[in-house]
């Protein structure tokens, strides 16, 4: 774990009120493209193009793909990291116990 300096200053309230609009804002607008995509997948329109901001040129299905696979990535990294923390803190108590005072001279 990062421990912070003692010269590090927590972030102003208006960046964490920033923060938390941003994200909401991000969330919705993501919540809405599903919406979007479920409603043409169903409605039959779901090889329609559409094109992005950047100009480049997708279909429905193909976000639903994309929206599918990165939820399954996220949750086999949050799957693995949580294996991970938790066979650490197994070590980490095995060794307090192995250097603790009691057993250790």
């Amino acid at each position: 774990m990062t421990k912070r300096n003692a010269s590090s200053t927590p972030p102003s309230r208006l960046m964490m009120v920033g923060a938390w609009v941003g994200g909401i804002a991000s969330v919705g607008g993501l919540v809405a493209m599903v919406l979007i995509a479920i409603d043409k997948l169903n409605t039959g329109h779901g090889l329609d193009t559409y094109r992005t901001k950047w100009m480049v040129q997708d279909n429905w299905i193909g976000f639903i793909v994309f929206v599918v696979v990165t939820t399954v990535v996220v949750l086999a990294a949050a799957i693995i990291g949580w294996f991970q923390r938790r066979n650490e803190q197994r070590e980490v108590q095995q060794l307090q116990a192995k250097y603790s005072e009691g057993h250790h001279g």
